[in-house]
């Protein structure tokens, strides 16, 4: 179980890799991007229409570690399924 302390551990954790920054202005293509890089799901596209609703400027990708929530959850699937592995964990900042 998650601490008090822990509650937002997944928000703050450093980012472990490459870190992928992007011009949202045009004439980048959100709608390009996410079909080629982020398997074109229905989630990602409203994610991505609420960033430019917000005159979203600059998007980042970074690889994270599982921390705080995402670590108790890992745990928790492994518990239940011993075949399971995670995934690569990908955190995208939108910023104006």
């Amino acid at each position: 179980m998650i601490s008090p302390n822990d509650m937002d551990a997944h928000r703050r954790i450093s980012c472990n890799g490459d870190l992928v920054i992007l011009d949202l202005t045009q004439p980048f293509s959100s709608f390009d991007f996410i079909e080629a890089n982020l398997g074109g799901l229905p989630s990602v596209r409203r994610i991505f229409s609420l960033a430019r609703s917000f005159d979203a400027q600059t998007f980042i990708i970074e690889n994270i570690s599982a921390a705080g929530h995402i670590e108790d959850e890992n745990s928790e699937i492994s518990s239940l399924y011993s075949d399971y592995k995670p995934g690569d964990l990908k955190r995208f900042s939108f910023l104006e």
